[in-house]
């Protein structure tokens, strides 16, 4: 569902939110957009809760399992159950089979620690409690200067191309094409960059032995690999290439140039942000593997707080400082 996520909606909202949104506003009124965005919400939950199944592994599996059912699942058991009824002499037995294996002392024993062991795994805070690991709070505080600044820029744009160039609503909806490309691009050939990067240092730590395809998991993955380095080698780079977008792209509206200047440069600066958003997300998992809802969980408290912050005070000179 991520991945599906990452090449459609993911996309789409880059491309496609600032230009609907600027229709919206320009033809119905900026109140609109909230309606929109209630209807909408409204619609997708629905959908959830009608068609879109559990699909937690340690309940359901594979998929074949049987938890948190769809009205549609639980019609279509009962219906399956009803035809795959037993008489009732068979039923009552297997009725008080099933309570004495209950009642038995193992199986008391296991529904005891399975209690047990649901309840010490809840943590609420356990996304938090990776900001104490060093190496992790830098690699978070590195996303987030990157994450900020982007939406700093694009929640600034509004206001500062208004200014500059007068366009209507409409106009500067049309103005986010350029970023939403950007990044779109950015997220694809991030992908294949990290692809090339990761086989690089697995043929050169595996002796050419053919083990990329194994080895492509964290999970998987021996101990000795360097990890960190396949995963990171070239985030110093792209973070100099955005960071040189930035204050160029500060640079053309400080001087109001010709209004295609600051677009380009918000193409290329969400292109290279996308890098180390891809990078340091992949590194996360691959670091946690049996925590990453966790994992990326904290990563976007802490970019998300970052973003709005900047956003809150950005404006034409404190966003480039």
């Amino acid at each position: 569902m991520r991945m599906l996520q990452a090449v459609g909606s993911s996309s789409s909202i880059a491309v496609g939110a600032g230009t609907i949104g600027g229709l919206i506003s320009q033809t119905l009124g900026w109140r609109w957009i909230f309606w929109m965005l209630a209807i909408m919400s409204f619609i997708l939950w629905i959908a959830l809760v009608l068609f879109i199944p559990e699909t937690l592994r340690s309940l359901v599996g594979d998929g074949s399992g049987y938890a948190n059912p769809t009205p549609l699942q639980y019609f279509g058991k009962r219906i399956k159950n009803q035809e795959l009824e037993p008489n009732t002499d068979s039923r009552l037995d297997s009725i008080i089979t099933i309570k004495n294996d209950l009642n038995s002392p193992d199986a008391v024993k296991n529904i005891q620690e399975n209690k047990i062991k649901k309840r010490g795994s809840i943590n609420i805070f356990q996304s938090l409690s990776y900001l104490k690991e060093k190496d992790i709070a830098i690699l978070l505080f590195y996303y987030s200067l990157q994450y900020g600044t982007i939406h700093s820029m694009l929640s600034s744009l509004t206001k500062l191309f208004t200014e500059n160039y007068h366009l209507n609503t409409l106009q500067i909806g049309l103005c986010y094409l350029a970023s939403g490309i950007g990044a779109s691009l950015g997220s694809y050939s991030s992908g294949s960059i990290l692809n090339w990067q990761f086989a690089r240092y697995s043929d050169a730590f595996f002796n050419g032995q053919g083990q990329v395809e194994r080895n492509t998991s964290g999970r998987n993955l021996d101990s000795g690999f360097p990890i960190e380095a396949a995963r990171l080698n070239l985030t110093g780079i792209w973070g100099i290439v955005f960071t040189l977008f930035t204050l160029a792209y500060g640079w053309c509206i400080e001087f109001r140039v010709h209004i295609a200047a600051p677009l380009v440069m918000t193409f290329f600066m969400n292109f290279s942000s996308c890098y180390t958003f891809c990078t340091i997300n992949t590194l996360l998992v691959d670091l946690f593997p049996d925590n990453s809802a966790a994992i990326i969980a904290s990563n976007n408290f802490t970019s998300f707080t970052c973003a709005l912050v900047k956003s809150d005070h950005c404006g034409r000179t404190q966003i480039w400082s």
